[in-house]
């Protein structure tokens, strides 16, 4: 299998597994003001464009105009440990499309590299 074909298995294992949460109430955020996507856009100042997340979750409070909570899932269906590199650029992609309401996550198969 190709890493492409590995790593959106294991999105869709994330975007079903958090679906579930949601639906069952099993998950912190409310599932009647949120939705769980996969592959979504979110716009990037610095870029000029959207950056593509492999699972995010948006939270709306009732009657607001934008989400009040994101949270963003990156999957490494990786061979080894996850990097401080790619820990960094996540980061970075976090902070490009919010700051103050959002969540990063990383799910690994495998593990992280010390640091």
């Amino acid at each position: 299998m190709n890493t492409t074909a590995k790593g959106n298995q294991l999105e869709k294992r994330i975007y079903f597994l958090l679906s579930d949460l949601l639906s069952n109430d099993l998950y912190y955020l409310n599932r009647k003001w949120s939705q769980v996507f996969e592959k979504k856009g979110y716009y990037s100042a610095a870029r000029g464009t959207d950056i593509i997340f492999d699972v995010t979750i948006e939270s709306w409070l009732p009657g607001a105009t934008d989400f009040s909570s994101l949270h963003i899932f990156e999957c490494k269906n990786l061979e080894k440990n996850v990097s401080v590199d790619d820990i960094e650029e996540f980061s970075s992609k976090l902070g490009q499309v919010g700051k103050h309401n959002t969540k990063g996550i990383i799910v690994s198969t495998k593990g992280f590299a010390s640091g």
